[in-house]
């Protein structure tokens, strides 16, 4: 364990140097990351869980992972663009009145 702890500690330092240190996607947008057994096992632990979540990778990391659904405006006859100023806006869906 302390071996553990000191490698861990030296992996942070080393991280650090880094000019521009970052998140890493795979580690924190992810259920699981590593070995393609390990995420295949996390998977079938979760069971119906897992319902809806993908294994992804390349041959040396793996991750389990949600689809994100992407936001944007919408309305309710298609995925016209609503013509007014404001309908651009981030994070907002303009509604438009069909009655």
């Amino acid at each position: 364990m302390q071996k553990l702890q000191s490698a861990h500690k030296r992996w942070i330092e080393a991280s650090l140097q880094i000019d521009e240190p970052g998140r890493e996607g795979h580690w924190t947008e992810s259920i699981a990351s590593g070995s393609k057994s390990f995420v295949e096992e996390v998977k079938q632990r979760l069971g119906f869980k897992a319902k809806g979540k993908n294994i992804r990778g390349t041959k040396d990391l793996y991750q389990l992972r949600e689809d994100i659904a992407k936001f944007g405006n919408t309305s309710l006859h298609g995925s016209e663009p609503i013509n007014r100023p404001d309908a651009g806006a981030t994070n907002t869906i303009v509604w438009r009145n069909v009655s």
